[in-house]
């Protein structure tokens, strides 16, 4: 394959509610490379987890309206890709793991059941041959006796393992582009460092892309090559990891890593003043020139464009 796992240009998104759309996601556009981890990070509430809902097609179009100049995957067009197409696309070529598996797993059946199936309906074999391929998965995923797991059902394991469940699935279809939304919330940080450990693997091992959706910034600077940072529903900043944790341009980005507590810093964690806008009170111009210190009357004039700046791209009038 050549070019981007996934490529998407100018998505929008906007929920309904009273008769009038509200935006969400504004502008965004981005791009995944294969064998490689990009982390979306942000705020609660910024608009990352709808970004990869919209990604998926899962959007349901009574409640958002959702549109792009392009979405690519694999090189497919999927913009104005009918339920149909995107149903062809979802466990096939793109997979999903959920912050709340319990939601994504059926309660009354087996583990063993549901990853046969998704291998079953994938690659069209039998019963015998979904066994063996689902006990390769869960091992793969870090289990050390799977055939325990076959016969389990969902609330017989811990949280851990039901993440673990959804990374063998995602193993089991080996998707060209793999989103993992928020996938470490609520774990343990063992549990949070083998989550992070299988999605590391499964990006060597199949070649996948991931886009990492989390809030955590130590988790993204754990595994992401790249990091693309998202506030009130746009990206002010992109960049390799590195880079933008040691400079970032962006004085959200600056902030928001300030707010990070640290062993033996000589400051205590510092948070960002003011709140997030909500939907109906989105400001003209910067989204978050109402919180920054640096804010002029451009900022509040006009949103900057994400353009090149060093090794990434900012948003800023006045960049640091």
């Amino acid at each position: 394959m050549s070019g981007p796992a996934l490529q998407v240009s100018n998505l929008e998104v906007a929920f309904r509610r009273g008769g009038e759309l509200q935006p969400v996601v504004d502008g965004v556009s981005l791009e995944l490379a294969a064998g490689q981890i990009s982390g979306l990070v942000g705020e609660s509430g910024c608009g990352k987890s709808v970004t990869a809902q919209a990604l998926m097609g899962l959007l349901p179009a009574r409640s958002a309206l959702t549109s792009a100049t392009s979405l690519r995957i694999n090189g497919e067009q999927l913009a104005k890709a009918s339920a149909r197409q995107w149903r062809a696309v979802r466990g096939y070529t793109m997979a999903m793991i959920f912050q709340e598996p319990d939601r994504a797993l059926d309660p009354v059946f087996t583990v063993g059941t549901q990853i046969g199936n998704v291998i079953r309906r994938r690659d069209q074999v039998g019963k015998t041959a979904a066994r063996e391929q689902s006990l390769k998965a869960l091992a793969a995923s870090g289990f050390a006796q799977p055939e325990s797991l076959l016969e389990a059902y969902p609330h017989q394991l811990s949280g851990g393992m039901r993440q673990l469940i959804m990374i063998a699935m995602a193993i089991a279809v080996r998707p060209v582009v793999l989103i993992a939304d928020e996938p470490t919330t609520a774990l343990d940080v063992t549990t949070q460092a083998l989550v992070l450990e299988r999605l590391t693997r499964l990006t060597r091992r199949y070649n996948t892309a991931i886009l990492l959706v989390t809030h955590d910034l130590g988790v993204a600077a754990r595994c992401c090559s790249e990091v693309m940072v998202m506030y009130c529903g746009r990206l002010v900043e992109q960049g390799d990891y590195r880079g933008l944790f040691r400079h970032a341009r962006h004085p959200y980005t600056s902030k928001l890593l300030a707010a990070v507590p640290r062993v033996g810093a000589e400051q205590p964690p510092r948070g960002i003043a003011g709140r997030v806008p909500a939907l109906s009170e989105i400001p003209r111009g910067c989204r978050f020139a109402p919180r920054c210190s640096r804010a002029d009357s451009s900022c509040r004039a006009s949103y900057p464009p994400l353009e090149a700046l060093g090794s990434g791209r900012v948003a800023c009038h006045h960049p640091l």
